[in-house]
């Protein structure tokens, strides 16, 4: 089976089981950073159908997320593809919204590599997000701790 084929394969086994989770699933190649599968709960939240965000490319980056918490999570990433362990699992928090005209929502997302190539590079990586909820108190406490680490940043 050549990489494309295990590519469609790892797809068509998350979109049969996205019916069941309410959870939001991305699937990015990492070759050129694209998005390759979103899950139809998250298409739906960012008003946006699967080909239009293909076309879209790289403007989907800072259309929907909010640059500056990139500055946290993007090294954990780029960390988790350097070390290229199966089972390691990277969270963070991350604002998303669907316009900017309305506020940021914070999502806790974590993401792990879901496909290597022959060679053993990674291909593909799954991040999944829930929205952190500011009513369970957990969400509450992280929203606190992300609002003090931002003030760090900002302060140093």
């Amino acid at each position: 089976m050549n990489l494309q084929e295990r590519i469609d394969l790892k797809i068509a086994e998350l979109k049969a089981s996205e019916k069941d989770k309410s959870t939001v699933m991305v699937v990015h190649d990492i070759r050129d950073s694209s998005v390759c599968y979103m899950s139809q709960h998250a298409l739906d939240g960012l008003g946006i159908t699967m080909p239009e965000l293909i076309v879209m490319g790289q403007e989907y980056h800072t259309k929907f997320f909010n640059p500056e918490d990139s500055l946290e999570y993007v090294p954990k990433i780029l960390g988790l593809l350097a070390r290229n362990n199966d089972e390691e699992v990277v969270s963070f928090y991350q604002q998303v919204r669907k316009s900017p005209d309305l506020d940021w929502t914070w999502y806790l997302s974590s993401i792990k590599i879901l496909l290597k190539d022959e060679d053993g590079s990674p291909v593909l990586t799954l991040t999944t997000s829930n929205p952190a909820i500011p009513e369970k108190h957990a969400a509450t406490k992280s929203q606190l701790l992300i609002g003090e680490s931002k003030f760090l940043r900002e302060n140093r």
